[in-house]
């Protein structure tokens, strides 16, 4: 009887286990899905200026 409680102790906390790993891995891909949705934004206000000086060739238009 107690082998028993053990295992479906053991199989109880690997569940809880992999429920905290899917819910990690869904937030990390929320961020990035942000984080890309963000870099995108950005990208589009990004100009580049062909006649100015190495030094200031990438300008933010507003």
């Amino acid at each position: 009887m107690s082998a028993e409680f053990e295992v479906k102790r053991k199989q109880r906390l690997a569940m809880e286990l992999r429920a905290t790993e899917v819910q990690k891995s869904q937030e990390f891909f929320e961020r990035s899905k942000h984080r890309g949705r963000g870099v995108a934004f950005n990208m589009g206000l990004l100009h580049i200026q062909d006649d100015s000086s190495p030094s200031s060739d990438i300008a933010m238009e507003d």
